[in-house]
């Protein structure tokens, strides 16, 4: 499991690199290196990252929906009390559009 955590952080750290926060799969590896974290026994980290990818996922050029329920979901098993609104989603032309909770 150290291998795939390393794996997971270079990953995320590349897809920071190289492509703006906006892109869908900067907000997914969060998300991914999130419930790693969570199931590995680092909940206040892999917290932090879900709620990173939740905020990502709001901004995303892509529909993030399955990956937000999932770390939402997550946030309330992997350090409780610390979730906090999900972004509310709409459809905007035919698009799953997040708005950023307040």
């Amino acid at each position: 499991t150290a291998g795939e955590e390393r794996s997971r952080r270079e990953a995320l750290e590349i897809l920071r690199a190289v492509h703006p926060p906006s892109h869908p799969d900067v907000a997914r590896e969060a998300i991914g290196l999130g419930l790693f974290l969570c199931a590995h026994l680092q909940p206040a980290e892999g917290a932090q990252l879900l709620e990173e990818g939740l905020r990502l996922a709001a901004t995303a050029s892509q529909p993030l929906t399955a990956e937000a329920d999932q770390a939402q979901a997550a946030l309330s098993t992997c350090a409780p009390g610390t979730a906090s609104p999900r972004p509310a989603h709409r459809q905007v032309g035919g698009l799953t559009k997040f708005t950023p909770a307040s």
